[in-house]
């Protein structure tokens, strides 16, 4: 089976067992290179899940676009992140990657620290968009793992990041900028740091 894109799968009542089942068919989809998976709001959706997932984006080698949407899924927290930024990290083809986790209350620094190690190799890396609103764990330390990231990102183009509720402060802010100065390529950024 080959399929260029799946798109848009969302379902708040979605259990464990129903994400390990999409994991499963996810795992025979070796030449997609589009994956665009929604799970706002999903109950199943915790750090055992995510593991899966995890697992399963591995055996994604052709995959260029990325987007997982996680808002207001509680039970995620820094573990699933682990998982996560272990796979990413292997992604090689990667180009666009969007990861909203708005609202993901157990995240923290520890989680920011994880996913900024996943992405910091990823050479190929055209777009990054990340939205980390009211992810009240979040302080200067997370932004400083994911600016240090992103200095090795030397073809990033698009950048979006929103922080908004995350615990931020002038230091973390000045260190980001710093980072962001040093990409030569960015043609367009938006970033929003309001409470």
């Amino acid at each position: 089976m080959t399929w260029d894109g799946f798109h848009k799968f969302s379902c708040p009542s979605l259990t464990s067992s129903g994400i390990k089942d999409l994991c499963t068919v996810l795992e025979k989809l070796g030449n997609l290179q589009s994956l665009n998976l929604d799970f706002a709001r999903c109950n199943g959706m915790n750090n055992t899940t995510v593991g899966h997932l995890s697992k399963s984006l591995l055996k994604l080698s052709s995959l260029k676009d990325l987007s997982l949407y996680f808002p207001g899924c509680e039970n995620l927290g820094d573990i699933g992140l682990g998982h996560l930024g272990g796979s990413l990290k292997m992604l090689k083809s990667l180009q666009s990657l969007r990861l909203m986790l708005e609202y993901c209350e157990k995240i923290s620094d520890v989680g920011l620290g994880h996913i900024a190690n996943g992405i910091s190799k990823l050479a190929c890396l055209l777009t990054i968009n990340f939205n980390f609103e009211s992810c009240f764990k979040v302080t200067d330390a997370g932004l400083r793992h994911i600016s240090q990231s992103i200095k090795g990102l030397a073809n990033l183009k698009d950048i979006i990041f929103i922080f908004k509720g995350c615990k931020l402060t002038y230091k973390g802010l000045k260190d980001f900028g710093k980072a962001l100065g040093g990409l030569r390529h960015v043609e367009k950024l938006c970033l929003s740091f309001a409470k």
